[in-house]
Order: C-alpha cells, then sequence, then structure tokens
C-alpha cells in the first residue's frame, strides 16, 4: 500500500508540475489580449507541454522499472522466457517441458528482449535486466500517449490535447501495472487503441490485421470484439 501511495502523490506532483505553466498561460490569456498569441505560438505552447509530459512520463517508468522487481512470478516467466526463445528458437519453445503459457505474439517480442540481454551480458535479477524486461510495456504507454494527443488534437487545441496525454501518462494505476509490476497489459492495450483509432477512420482491413496481431500477443484482446 505504502508503494501504491507513493506513485499517486507522484502522479499528483506531476500534474501539477504541468498544470503551473498551462494556468499561467490562460492567466496571460485573461489579461492581455488574445492576438497577442498567434495559433503558432499556441501549437508551439502546447506541442512543449506535450513533449515535456511524454519525457516524464518516459522517466519516471525508467526510474520506478529499476527500482521494483515487479511481480516476481510474471517478471520471472518473462525473463526466462526470453532467454529460451532466443536461445532455442521459436519451435523448441512451446515443445519445452516449462510453463509457457503465452501465445506466440510476445514472444516475438521478448525474443528482441532475450537478444539484448544476451548481447549485453545482463545477470539474470540485475536492475537493467529488469528495465529492459518491463521496456515492451513502458514503450507501449508512451505510444499510447502519442495515439491520445493525436486524437485529442482533433477536437482540442494543443494544450488540452496535451492534458488528456498527462492524465494517461501520470495515472497512477497505468505507472503500477507496467512500470512497477512489469505487467504486458500495455502491449496489448497499445493494438486495441490502434484498432479503435483505424475503426474510427473506417479503415476496416488494417484494423482486421491489427485485432489479429492484439490476439496473439495477449488473448483478453477477444474482449473488444
Amino acid at each position: 500500500m505504502a508503494k501504491i501511495n507513493c506513485i499517486a502523490i507522484l502522479g499528483v506532483i506531476c500534474m501539477l508540475l504541468c498544470y503551473k505553466p498551462v494556468c499561467g498561460y490562460f492567466r496571460n490569456v485573461k489579461t492581455h489580449d488574445r492576438k497577442n498569441f498567434s495559433p503558432e505560438q499556441e501549437r508551439q505552447i502546447g506541442f512543449f507541454l506535450f513533449a515535456a509530459i511524454m519525457a516524464t512520463g518516459f522517466l519516471i517508468r525508467l526510474v520506478l522499472a529499476g527500482m521494483y522487481r515487479g511481480y516476481e512470478a510474471d517478471m520471472n516467466c518473462f525473463t526466462i522466457w526470453s532467454d529460451m526463445v532466443y536461445k532455442d528458437g521459436f519451435a523448441a519453445f512451446y515443445k519445452s517441458e516449462s510453463f509457457t503459457d503465452y501465445p506466440p505474439g510476445y514472444m516475438y517480442i521478448l525474443y528482441v528482449v532475450g537478444a539484448i540481454r544476451s548481447g549485453l551480458g545482463l545477470a539474470y535479477d540485475s536492475v537493467l535486466s529488469n528495465i529492459i524486461v518491463k521496456m515492451p510495456a513502458i514503450i507501449c504507454d508512451i505510444l499510447i500517449g502519442g495515439i491520445i494527443y493525436k486524437e485529442a488534437n482533433k477536437k482540442l487545441k494543443e494544450i488540452g490535447s496535451a492534458i488528456l496525454t498527462g492524465l494517461y501518462l501520470f495515472c497512477p494505476l497505468v505507472i503500477l501495472d507496467s512500470a512497477v509490476w512489469g505487467q504486458t497489459d500495455a502491449v496489448f492495450t497499445l493494438f486495441v487503441a490502434l484498432m479503435c483509432y483505424f475503426v474510427a477512420e473506417k479503415r476496416l482491413i488494417p484494423a482486421y490485421y491489427i485485432f489479429a496481431v492484439g490476439i496473439l500477443i495477449k488473448p483478453q484482446t477477444l474482449i473488444f470484439t
């Protein structure tokens, strides 16, 4: 509980750091002629805020991923599987007597993880190894933030879109799931978000393929059928 509270407090602090420059901007708009802020200046402010949120969200995840091992059972599985699929290949992976209950989609990701761990010669339980095992979910968190920003820009200005991105990236539960516990939910969530994006754009064929890939990564994607 103490760890969860610390993450929640950290999320609030990050949102306040983003809130201050935004409030200052709107105070300036209120007390000065709005014409002083050209559309280009507003876009620049919004994009700067978005970039700061993305960078801060990524840095927070890196720090927490190194501080905590994560959910021990799953972290052990992901670490061992990455070594198995990289060293023994995909054909031998599911023929082994080891506990291998994930579909093949995520094994391709763990193959890259295993290659990096092997290339760097990392110890099984080293801090850097933990970070690399959690990195796919962390990267997907950031990419989902980018999708939120892109979609929000259709309805809001850049500043509002950046704030919505921050609400996701600084959500304590999102951070806890990927960076602290080391879960893979963010990976298939990225594919669900992409599927929804392509459906909304009426590009159904790409949406079908993305949906299929999501199922191969984690069967829970079927929930969104």
